[in-house]
């Protein structure tokens, strides 16, 4: 190894080099992973839906099935990619970005929220709606969302609150129920 030594300055240009190399790998891995994740859950959740049944007053003079989403453009292009060839409970799909106001969604049949803010403030506008509520957000199930995807032992896995289902209507199927953890809203434990 003595010619490291002498060659000090172009070894320390190889180690930046290398280093570089090996954060650009890494950095784009993680954000590979973050839309390889919602991915997942999106797919859970599309597999999901034969297992739900809609409140039947939600189904009358419905042309399509809505989904609305707040999330990144990036993983909107995830669902707007398997809408284009789908029909769901028989009807096209469609993919409704909504901006961080509960006052801006609109009617749809599933309302994706993900992010760190307070999601909680969607709650009332979809529950008057009639809208099936899914997140991702830690904790996000027991604040009265329907659906949350949670990981545990890096693995994927997703929370029911059934009673929240139930008072708006939604009928679960005893099968999806069965492989889902079971959770109840904060504020009916009181």
């Amino acid at each position: 190894m003595p010619w490291l030594i002498k060659n000090r300055k172009l070894t320390n240009n190889i180690c930046r080099i290398l280093f570089v190399s090996f954060s650009l790998f890494f950095c784009s891995h993680v954000f590979s992973d973050t839309t390889e994740e919602f991915s997942i859950k999106a797919a859970f959740m599309i597999k999901m839906l034969p297992y739900i049944e809609w409140p039947a007053a939600e189904d009358n003079n419905k042309t399509h099935f809505t989904i609305c989403i707040h999330h990144t453009p990036t993983h909107k292009k995830v669902l707007a990619d398997w809408s284009k060839n789908s029909l769901v409970r028989g009807k096209p799909v469609d993919i409704i970005h909504f901006e961080k106001k509960p006052t801006s969604v609109k009617p749809c049949d599933i309302l994706y929220a993900s992010t760190n803010e307070k999601l909680s403030q969607y709650i009332e506008p979809a529950n008057i709606k009639n809208m099936l509520t899914v997140s991702d957000v830690d904790g996000n199930a027991k604040r009265g969302f329907i659906i949350n995807f949670v990981k545990i032992n890096n693995r994927h896995r997703f929370e029911i609150n059934y009673e929240a289902a139930k008072n708006q209507g939604f009928v679960i199927s005893p099968r999806l129920l069965k492989i889902a953890k079971i959770v109840s809203t904060e504020a009916s434990k009181k």
